[in-house]
């Protein structure tokens, strides 16, 4: 009996390391979920643009006829408001791409399972005060850095959106709650979790401190270009690591929105 007992146990605990080493193999080397956020973060909004233009360009007339109820829409007095309302036209073809392209994103980084995080909620909510402090104290730190350089590394990207905004105040949509979610899920669960799975079983250095750095090159990349990367790199790259021990993109989405928050408050 003992000796069936000890049989018993030894099975159940053989069971346990095989159902563990099968669960950590069960992780996918590629993850299609996270390349197909990636895909949606660049290609959506320009498919959905590209229809609403097309939309426009067929009924812009009509659009403001409607909207001013006038049919004199081309008279001379009228020129300048319908050249108003284009241009206003194309910033809600912004609002709603990104929105588009928001929403698919949210869908899909559902179906990513994270791994167990003992993190609680308030040690990620004081994670992401904390990484919004950082990353707006490291672009007054990179700038002073680069004007005693003789460099410049202003943003041209934020520049161009606080114009945005003063045009057109539903861009602060788009530069407050769009970017924090949408960037971050698509530069953490997208880019950092494509290539962390794929180096899953490898070392530190190529399962985190690899993904981390080009997932936060390529976030300074599309911001404002190669010249300005520094500017982006080291908050985005910090924000990966949390990423990875936290599991959760809260705390980037909220030191994200503190971030541009701070940045609309003093520039605007």
């Amino acid at each position: 009996l003992i000796c069936r007992r000890r049989s018993l146990t030894i099975e159940i605990i053989m069971e346990n390391i095989s159902n563990n080493f099968s669960s950590e193999n069960k992780r996918k080397l590629f993850n299609p979920i996270s390349l197909l956020i990636i895909i949606n973060f660049f290609v959506t909004p320009i498919i959905f643009a590209i229809i609403f233009t097309q939309i426009f360009k067929s009924y812009s007339f009509e659009i403001f006829t409607f909207i001013y109820g006038t049919n004199e829409s081309m008279a001379l007095s009228n020129i300048q408001r319908y050249h108003d309302f284009v241009i206003s036209a194309g910033y809600y073809v912004i609002f709603f791409s990104t929105l588009a392209s928001l929403i698919f994103a949210m869908i899909l980084s559902k179906k990513i399972k994270e791994d167990y995080s003992d993190c609680s909620l308030w040690k990620k909510v004081l994670l992401g005060i904390g990484l919004g402090i950082l990353t707006i104290f490291c672009s007054y730190i990179i700038q002073y850095i680069a004007y005693l350089l003789g460099l410049n590394f202003e943003s041209q990207n934020t520049a161009k959106a606080i114009e945005m905004v003063k045009i057109n105040r539903m861009i602060l949509f788009n530069i407050i709650i769009f970017a924090p979610i949408g960037e971050e899920i698509v530069f953490k669960k997208g880019i950092f979790r494509l290539l962390h799975d794929i180096f899953y079983n490898k070392s530190y250095l190529l399962s985190t401190i690899f993904p981390a750095f080009v997932s936060a090159f390529i976030f300074g990349l599309v911001h404002d270009g190669l010249k300005v990367v520094p500017l982006y790199f080291i908050p985005s790259f910090i924000g990966c690591i949390i990423y990875k021990k936290t599991n959760s993109i809260l705390p980037c989405v909220i030191g994200h929105f503190i971030n541009n928050l701070f940045a609309i408050l003093v520039l605007i």
